[in-house]
């Protein structure tokens, strides 16, 4: 096998193969969890076409987790930045980590997050950046084990 580990999906779970194109983005649905995979600059269309599928998660599981593969992505525009930003402002989020995010990436989220809460309007959620899938999907498991 080459490359790296990935998600075990749990025995039992539906859909295992099932992951969609958006543009090009790549998601995949496994219960309460979303892996997106951000390919190229997150077009808006995109974004609110992927937060679609957070949407239904949402509805059915009641809470969402999400990691981001942020490997090969570019930076989404501010108009972007402010949907997703605004969205998550009014949407249940468990968790939401990423990975493979480039420094320029980081950056930048840090500092809308900082400057929303200089301007009273702090971030939901805060994301936490770790350095691989497998890293990511243990962090979620231990998160929902601390929420019980």
């Amino acid at each position: 096998m080459t490359g790296p580990p990935r998600f075990r999906y749990p025995r039992g779970a539906l859909g295992l193969t099932d992951e969609e194109s958006i543009g090009p983005h790549r998601i995949r649905v496994v219960g309460d969890t979303v892996l997106t995979r951000y390919i190229g600059v997150p077009e808006l269309a995109h974004v609110q076409a992927i937060h679609q599928r957070f949407d239904r998660v949402i509805a059915e599981h009641g809470r969402l987790y999400v990691v981001n593969d942020m490997s090969r992505s570019g930076i989404p525009s501010s108009e972007t930045r402010r949907w997703i930003a605004e969205w998550a402002r009014r949407h249940p989020i468990g968790g939401l980590v990423n990975f493979g995010a480039s420094m320029a990436v980081r950056m930048l989220q840090s500092l809308v997050m900082r400057a929303s809460a200089l301007l009273g309007s702090p971030a939901a959620i805060h994301p936490v950046h770790v350095d691989g899938e497998v890293e990511a999907f243990a962090w979620i498991e231990a998160h929902r084990g601390r929420m019980g």
